[in-house]
């Protein structure tokens, strides 16, 4: 973090601020995690309304500078919250990991990651997921499955190999790539990091890596992440409509 040799004048524009903040609603739903959360436009909406309601006694501005290196999969965002006396405070750079392929959808997700993470932070507007208690509940899920799974491999009466069928063989590149697509499209979607959100999936599958995914599993996955994809893209088409309307009236 870096600032001004003085910044006096600035923290009591950011005091101002903070008094007239409203904390945005959760109004974004995530359908995987079951979990609300606020949107990078929600944080902007919310900053900007306070602003506006202070006029010219606040002072305040902000702004963003993101940058990404995709062959080191590593995406930056610094965020600069000044005062019109031009003390400042320089927060960051944050920087984020591109997980799965280094592609510029990649980048994308992870850059709407780390501007919402770094900009609520800076200015105290909470964006947190609030999951009631659904990671833990699924870890919990897991470590049964896993303890059964356990059991069942180290029970002594059992004197035959099972047989490994189509269902149990390891996906092909082409379904592999399929679940990559749609993991960054779902973690952008939801503006989730996206190793993050891959960790919990495969978490909830019982499976370390996408090369580990068996067909009946990658099938799952599969009707999974497609049924949650055009869920969110229901709900933005949804509050864009609303977002509408209320600027027509």
């Amino acid at each position: 973090m870096q600032m001004s040799e003085n910044i006096d004048k600035w923290t009591k524009g950011m005091i101002a601020f903070r008094q007239k903040l409203t904390q945005p609603s959760k109004t974004a739903e995530n359908p995987f995690f079951k979990s609300n959360y606020v949107t990078l436009d929600g944080i902007v909406k919310s900053a900007d309304d306070a602003i506006k309601a202070l006029g010219e006694s606040c002072g305040i501005v902000y702004s963003q500078e993101l940058s990404s290196d995709v062959n080191a999969g590593v995406v930056s965002v610094t965020t600069l919250v000044s005062h019109e006396s031009g003390q400042y405070v320089m927060f960051g750079p944050l920087q984020v990991v591109i997980t799965g392929k280094h592609d510029a959808q990649a980048a994308g997700s992870a850059g709407t990651y780390a501007k919402r993470y770094a900009l609520s932070a800076a200015l105290g507007i909470t964006s947190d997921i609030d999951d009631d208690g659904n990671g833990a509940s699924m870890n919990k899920s897991n470590q049964s499955n896993n303890s059964y799974s356990n059991r069942s491999n180290s029970n002594q009466y059992q004197t035959k190999k099972p047989t490994t069928n189509f269902a149990d063989k390891k996906i092909n590149k082409a379904k592999e790539n399929q679940i990559i697509d749609m993991i960054t499209q779902a973690s952008e979607l939801f503006e989730m990091d996206r190793k993050e959100f891959e960790s919990s999936l495969f978490n909830k599958y019982g499976v370390p890596t996408v090369k580990d995914i068996s067909n009946a599993i990658g099938d799952q996955m599969i009707t999974y992440l497609s049924k949650g994809i055009e869920q969110g893209k229901q709900a933005q088409l949804s509050n864009q409509e609303k977002e509408n309307k209320k600027q027509a009236v």
